[in-house]
C-alpha cells in the first residue's frame, strides 16, 4: 500500500508482517490518520548519504523523520559520500550496518 493512502512518509510503511509493530488513527487536530507507536517499534536508526554538508538537507530529513517518531535516535555514519557512488556507499554500509543492533533501520 502506498505511503500516500495513510498520508505518512514513505519511511514509515512496513511489509505486512511487520503491522502488528503499528496501527493508524485519526489525528484529532486535522483528521488525518497518523502512527501510534507500541514498544516494539525500533527507536535506532542510521543515516548514510551523499548529501555533503554545505545546505541544510541533512538537517530537514532528520527533522521530517523524528517528527513522525518522537523519542527516535539518529545515528549519522557519513553524508560526505561522492555523489552516486553507490559501491562506496554500499560498502560502507556493509561494513557498519553488522555493528547496530538488531532491529535497526537503515536509511541509505
Amino acid at each position: 500500500m502506498p505511503a500516500e493512502a495513510y498520508n505518512l512518509p514513505a519511511f514509515f510503511i512496513a511489509p505486512p508482517h511487520r503491522w502488528d509493530r503499528a496501527f493508524l488513527r485519526k489525528s484529532q487536530h486535522d483528521g488525518r490518520r497518523q502512527a501510534c507507536y507500541t514498544v516494539g517499534m525500533p527507536r535506532l536508526v542510521s543515516f548514510l548519504s551523499d548529501f555533503g554538508l554545505k545546505d541544510g538537507y541533512v538537517a530537514q530529513v532528520k527533522a521530517r523523520i523524528m517528527s513522525e517518531i518522537p523519542n527516535l535516535t539518529i545515528v549519522d555514519i557519513t553524508h560526505c559520500l561522492d555523489a552516486f557512488d553507490i559501491l562506496s556507499g554500499a560498502w560502507l554500509l556493509f561494513t557498519t550496518a553488522e555493528t547496530f543492533p538488531e532491529g535497526t533501520i537503515h536509511l541509505a
